[in-house]
């Protein structure tokens, strides 16, 4: 272990949070990897939350709208993304949002690849892996296989 200052570990910190927001978990280990006693990142870290520059909850919800505004993955695709990053939001998408990002990119891999339109497990393994919930799959599909001419609704 580094026999270090708590400013040095503050100030190490501090450095990381000028190049994008991290979340008290991200820097403990980022410390930890560089060396820094535990004691110490405990106080550098205390001293970012107590100056504001560490929020897990404000970080939390940013991280949530940035993803849902890629409107391309569900509710548990980001609440997995967040609980990587040490992170917890209580915001959730509603149904209708799930819905229409679901129904967005399946139309956008259906153009992207054609032979997927006649595979309707590979269509259902596509949007599980973005996070949707099944039953929302499930209606979808049965609502895209419906149609006559299969094409996008």
């Amino acid at each position: 272990m580094k026999k270090t200052t708590n400013k040095k570990a503050f100030d190490a910190a501090l450095s990381m949070l000028g190049y994008r927001s991290y979340s008290e978990t991200e820097i403990r280990t980022k410390l930890r990897r560089k060396g820094y006693e535990e004691e110490k990142i405990a106080e550098a870290i205390d001293r970012l939350i107590q100056y504001g520059y560490l929020n897990d909850r404000v970080l939390g919800d940013e991280v949530f709208e940035a993803i849902k505004n890629k409107g391309i993955y569900g509710d548990a695709y980001i609440h997995r993304k967040l609980a990587q990053r040490g992170l917890s939001s209580d915001r959730h998408l509603s149904r209708g949002e799930e819905e229409t990002a679901a129904r967005r990119i399946l139309e956008a891999k259906i153009r992207v690849s054609p032979e997927a339109a006649g595979n309707p497990k590979r269509l259902a393994g596509f949007l599980v892996r973005r996070g949707f919930p099944v039953y929302l799959i499930m209606d979808i599909l049965t609502d895209y296989t419906a149609c006559e001419e299969n094409e996008p609704w």
